[in-house]
């Protein structure tokens, strides 16, 4: 026996619509053009109880509404205490009725999950430079153990010299190091002043070692004059050492001329830097797709898709613009267009840094743990030096000893030791001797693990991410004696 199909009536327009929101996982809420709520989906229950001026909201934007002004979707943004809430208003144009869809976005996750994405690709682009910072960063050090070598041998003035130089490649390699611990370092580095010019040589420092071991010639045309720019410096180094690697990529298999050039200079109304490769260009329909996200042409397992995605949108949230030129056959030229700071410097070189020194203003007994003995007694000679009076401990047990059998003014421990580490030394006191735990400066090279910051971001204690230079313990010292 066969069943006849049951006849069901066709779904009314309202019926249609509101079957439209509940198939969705957006929070989604119906509404007349005179703001009358018809129907809420499940997922956006949770948030309208949150969201006192939503009535409001959907009266101002529905009551007395032209059509004409119903066509393209209406957006704002919510402030709640500690969310923001994107909405978008888009209208359902009918014969019988027009009603309003209004879909909300929580802009806070959403920019976390953009974070956590942008990490990532830096993090991949960390490994695929990671011979050339090596490379980087043996040059310094060579010279450095190399004139260690020979500094007894040499005469006064000869030492100097060479001392000099020593000092100045410790500086390479410390800024060096500097650069690949904040590019690998999750979270955004803030809003700062930046030199153009400075931005560009900061990527190169990454990335030219690997450009020029693949036989790539590298040009660095530097604009004169250029004004500040204001942004997010790790992220704008970001997408440099991505269009870089993306160049460099482009070259791989390319004949005799193999060139790279980094380019900056001032447009009528904002900094223009390029980025251009001599590869075989890119064809039309890969140029028409090339930022859209996961979009790649490289073979399975070798790319994401999401580099030049990203950058994009990094430099969009930089008021600034990214953009391609290429063509078959004659290469591709990348363009990001930025607007000037506020601030009017020219991008000349900053004035050479004086001498660092560490200054006592009195008495203060320090306790220095560190499992590195060459460390904490180098440590110990230069704040006696300075006036202070230091003890040493090589563990956590052996600095509580001494903390119970002394009275300490300021306590410097290395984070990661074996057994107990900082941390635990900061929660024993923390609990025995708060006054003492607020008293911590921290020492550490791991500023990339995410347990190491938000240990940081909690306590608020002062750190020094290691290497660091005597300015900078200076600094933190000071900004206890002060307290």
């Amino acid at each position: 026996m066969t069943r006849r199909p049951t006849l069901q009536a066709p779904l009314t327009e309202l019926e249609s619509a509101q079957a439209l929101i509940d198939a969705i996982d957006v929070p989604a809420v119906l509404t007349s053009r005179a703001g009358e709520t018809l129907h809420v989906n499940d997922a956006a229950t949770r948030i309208l109880t949150q969201l006192p001026e939503a009535g409001s909201l959907f009266d101002s934007l529905c009551v007395g509404t032209d059509e004409e002004e119903l066509t393209p979707p209406t957006t704002g943004t919510l402030v709640l205490e500690t969310r923001r809430i994107e909405w978008t208003a888009r209208p359902i144009e009918s014969s019988s009725d027009d009603c309003v869809i209004f879909t909300f976005h929580d802009r806070d996750e959403r920019d976390s999950l953009a974070r956590q994405v942008a990490h990532l690709d830096r993090l991949a682009s960390v490994g695929e430079v990671m011979a050339s910072i090596a490379h980087e960063l043996n040059n310094p050090l060579t010279s450095i153990i190399m004139a260690m070598e020979v500094l007894p041998k040499k005469g006064r003035e000869a030492r100097r010299e060479l001392l000099r130089q020593v000092r100045k490649d410790t500086a390479r390699a410390l800024d060096l190091a500097r650069k690949v611990l904040a590019f690998g370092r999750n979270g955004s580095g803030g809003v700062e002043l930046i030199r153009p010019n400075a931005l560009l040589k900061s990527a190169l420092d990454l990335v030219g070692a690997d450009l020029r071991k693949s036989d790539i010639q590298v040009r660095f045309r530097q604009g004169r004059g250029l004004p500040l720019i204001e942004g997010d410096l790790v992220e704008l180094r970001q997408v440099l050492v991505n269009l870089l690697i993306n160049a460099r990529q482009a070259l791989e298999g390319c004949g005799a001329r193999r060139e790279v050039e980094l380019r900056s200079r001032r447009g009528s109304r904002h900094v223009e830097i390029e980025v251009s490769d001599s590869g075989a260009g890119i064809e039309p329909a890969v140029l028409r797709r090339i930022f859209e996200p996961f979009y790649t042409t490289k073979p399975k397992g070798e790319g994401t898709g999401l580099g030049l995605c990203i950058s994009r949108g990094i430099i969009e949230a930089h008021r600034g613009e990214l953009s391609v030129r290429s063509a078959p056959g004659e290469g591709s030229t990348f363009t990001i267009t930025l607007p000037p700071a506020k601030a009017t410097p020219s991008d000349s070189a900053p004035a050479p840094e004086p001498l660092d020194e560490v200054e006592c203003d009195g008495t203060k007994r320090v306790l220095v743990v560190d499992d590195e003995e060459v460390l904490a007694e180098l440590l110990r000679e230069i704040l006696e030096e300075a006036g202070y009076e230091v003890d040493t401990a090589c563990s956590v047990e052996s600095a509580l000893e001494r903390i119970n059998a002394q009275v300490f003014d300021i306590i410097m421990s290395d984070v990661r030791m074996p057994g107990l580490g900082g941390r635990d030394l900061y929660r024993k006191l923390e609990q025995d001797e708060p006054s003492l735990a607020r008293r911590m400066v921290f020492m550490t090279g791991d500023v990339v693990s995410p347990e190491t910051v938000r240990f940081f971001e909690r306590t608020r204690a002062p750190h020094l991410s290691k290497p660091f230079r005597l300015r900078e313990l200076n600094q933190a010292l000071r900004s206890l004696n002060q307290s």
